[in-house]
């Protein structure tokens, strides 16, 4: 089928929701015994006999033939009966339409369906698309007028609309022939009850002794079950009361673990702040045994050695020909130098004769008092890359006069540490006639200490013995030139005395 003829199938519409409907092709080819299938038939009804009923209803049935008859039968059964019809049928609408229904429909309907069947046995040969429509147009018309009372054509969605509506018309006729049912089953039933009155009357006195049986129990129940309520009364008054006593025992226990728990919990801060003061305070005597065993001079100024060289804080001190040093570093050194001198002669308050110490860095000087001329003269202690005479022929420059002033400030500060030790020996021993014996035992300890500081200057005094401008008989003059390996050993004694009078000015400081 070509598409002109497709689009000519949409003339029709659905008789229901009006559209457009595209009939299937197969309906246009449609054989005589399809067509039969299509048209309804009297003798399609189910008969009585297809329904699984008990003969006597299905005797019943048979001879309820209109509305009218169904009424009169069921006023017969019914005159001695109490039951009441909840609504009446009208005699004449009920056989209209029952007449309608199984008379007069069928010769009308039957003689339009011969017709148009007649008409539809038409030669095959005639397919025109005209033909064609014409047959689909009296087939819907036939299916339109049987006994389902649906307009053909419809669209498949009103047509599962339809299938539900007639599902749910089939249920409630289910539903009221299950009621015709239970209500034929109560006649009979009451039939049966009523041809049998000396079964009644003796029923009527069972009941009555049953009555009897009944009412006596009753009032048995009755006095026991105001006996029961009493006692339950009373339970429920001690039930209450032991609620009320066991309600105030337990407030009072939350009362008592409240307060008990809040001195827990104040006792348990108080240990836990106690032990953190504890943890502290330990923590902080920790740290203050470590200051005071901290020696803030040997911190301040680390005195080594490296190889040939001593170092101060880490700068060497000196140079030769094959470990060359700059002159920053040196000059540096010379300053740390200078500052441990004049940390210790103003710690120890001794009086350096004749010199002023000026620790600027790595532009370090120191001054010297001249008798004759009665003026302060100042020396450099760092090398200088300024053009001078001295350095061309030799001859001793400031610097020289410099570091040999810095031997006699060394050798200055070792005699006024000898003037002290003696001068304490003396103290001591004067102390030592007059002081108890406990007193003796509790200053031991410290005169001890004294004894071992003491003996660092009255045994062995300094470990490089210094003369003029040589210390251990080494010069520390270059008139001049570079730094060598024998002025380089020269630094390295003098830094040794140095830390010497450093550990002297430590225990003394320590002891005070």
């Amino acid at each position: 089928m070509n598409d002109l003829q497709f689009d000519s199938l949409k003339v029709f519409k659905c008789q229901n929701c009006h559209l457009p409907l595209q009939v299937d092709p197969t309906m246009l080819h449609l054989s005589k015994s399809q067509r039969e299938l299509l048209l309804p038939r009297e003798d399609r009804r189910p008969s009585v006999e297809e329904f699984n009923l008990r003969q006597e209803s299905q005797d019943m049935l048979k001879k309820v033939k209109t509305g009218k008859e169904a009424k009169q039968l069921l006023k017969e059964d019914f005159q001695s009966s109490d039951f009441l019809f909840l609504r009446d049928i009208d005699d004449s609408i009920a056989e209209k339409d029952l007449k309608k229904g199984f008379e007069g429909d069928n010769d009308d309907r039957k003689s339009n369906e011969d017709s148009m069947v007649s008409e539809l046995d038409v030669e095959d040969t005639a397919k025109t698309l005209s033909t064609q429509i014409e047959r689909l147009s009296k087939l819907f018309e036939i299916m339109s007028t049987s006994e389902s009372n649906i307009d053909y054509p419809i669209c498949q969605e009103c047509c599962n609309i339809m299938m539900k509506r007639l599902k749910t018309d089939y249920e409630k006729a289910v539903k009221e022939r299950d009621l015709y049912f239970q209500f034929v089953k109560r006649i009979e039933k009451q039939q049966l009850d009523e041809s049998d009155s000396s079964q009644l009357s003796l029923r009527q006195k069972e009941y009555t002794d049953q009555t009897k049986k009944i009412n006596q129990e009753r009032e048995r129940l009755l006095l026991e079950l105001t006996k029961k309520e009493q006692v339950e009364e009373e339970l429920d008054a001690e039930i209450a009361e032991l609620t009320r006593q066991l309600s105030e025992k337990k407030a009072n226990e939350r009362a008592t673990r409240k307060i008990d728990n809040a001195k827990q919990w104040d006792k348990m801060k108080l240990l836990n702040d106690i032990s953190s003061l504890q943890y502290q305070y330990e923590t902080e005597l920790n740290k203050l045994d470590q200051l005071r065993k901290t020696n803030i001079y040997n911190e301040s100024f680390r005195i080594s050695h490296q190889g040939p060289f001593a170092t101060i804080c880490g700068l060497k001190l000196g140079s030769y020909e094959d470990h060359k040093v700059s002159y920053s570093e040196i000059n540096a050194a010379l300053g740390q130098l200078v500052l441990l001198l004049m940390t210790i002669s103003s710690s120890l308050n001794i009086k350096i004769s004749g010199y002023r110490l000026q620790p600027i860095g790595s532009t370090s000087k120191v001054s010297k008092f001249l008798a004759d001329k009665e003026d302060w003269e100042t020396y450099e202690l760092y090398f200088s890359s300024n053009f001078s005479l001295e350095k061309i022929f030799k001859r001793e420059t400031d610097f020289d006069k410099g570091m040999e002033s810095l031997l006699d400030i060394v050798k200055q500060i070792s005699l006024s540490f000898s003037t002290v030790v003696s001068s304490d020996t003396d103290i001591n021993i004067q102390d030592e006639r007059t002081r108890s014996n406990d007193s003796m035992l509790n200053g031991g300890a410290n005169r001890n200490a004294n004894l071992r500081a003491d003996r660092l200057f009255t045994e062995s005094e300094l470990p490089y013995m210094i003369d003029g401008d040589r210390i251990n008989g080494i010069s520390v003059k270059l008139y001049g030139a570079e730094p060598n390996l024998e002025w380089t050993t020269a630094m390295k004694f003098l830094l040794t005395d140095a830390k010497w009078l450093l550990v002297f000015c430590s225990s003394k400081l320590s002891l005070q």
